[in-house]
């Protein structure tokens, strides 16, 4: 076990470090890239500048952490937990998340690009979780839960959901050009002002969703419920 400790300029790449634990820890400037750093568990840990692509971080921990300005590019974060965990100008470029956790997480990009683009959300889970402005283009969410989460003015373009289970979401004002919506329930779900330009609904419930204000132009429905919606 690691606690308080400072570990600026530390360089791991490649290094064999799993199932460690570090608590109260600061990491600035450090290369993980390459590491293998499964099952390991972050509590209350600040990382700054850090790289971790190519990395193996399935099964780590994050809990109460700050991830800033650090590259996380094509790494393994399958079935990781991110827990209570603000994350800015962060990039994740083509990692692995499927099954990841995020509860109470805030990857708002206000203060920095947080860029998740064509990464694997298959069945990941999102509680309570703000994604406002996040970069989510070309990723897939099939198999997904998110309950109680913002995506406003997300980057959803070229998106896949299918079978994706959707709780009090909000996507007003979120770019969802050509994205895939297949057999998910929408029911009630806020889309005021949302680019859906050529986004594709198939077999999914639209009802009682509010599209006032989106550019729906060469949107397509197909097999859908639309009792109730609002345009």
């Amino acid at each position: 076990m690691f606690v308080k400790l400072d570990f600026t300029g530390l360089n791991l790449a490649g290094k064999q470090i799993g199932d460690k634990i570090y608590t109260n820890c600061k990491f600035t400037g450090c290369d993980f890239s390459k590491a293998h750093m499964e099952g390991s568990k972050f509590y209350n840990c600040f990382f700054s500048s850090c790289c971790f692509d190519d990395t193996d971080l399935s099964g780590v921990k994050f809990s109460d952490c700050h991830i800033s300005g650090c590259s996380i590019v094509e790494a393994d974060l399958s079935g990781t937990l991110f827990w209570l965990t603000s994350i800015t100008s962060t990039s994740f470029v083509g990692s692995n998340l499927h099954g990841t956790i995020f509860k109470t997480c805030d990857l708002d990009s206000g203060d920095g690009l947080v860029d998740f683009s064509q990464c694997n959300f298959m069945f990941s889970r999102w509680s309570c979780c703000k994604l406002d402005n996040v970069d989510l283009e070309f990723t897939d969410f099939s198999g997904a839960i998110m309950v109680c989460c913002t995506l406003r003015g997300a980057h959803l373009v070229r998106a896949t959901l299918e079978a994706v289970r959707l709780e009090s979401v909000d996507f007003s004002g979120c770019n969802l050009t050509g994205s895939q919506f297949i057999k998910t329930n929408l029911s009630g779900l806020d889309f005021v002002g949302a680019n859906l330009v050529g986004t594709s609904f198939t077999e999914c419930d639209l009802s009682r969703s509010d599209f006032s204000s989106a550019e729906t132009r060469e949107m397509k429905v197909s097999k859908c419920s639309t009792k109730g919606q609002i345009v």
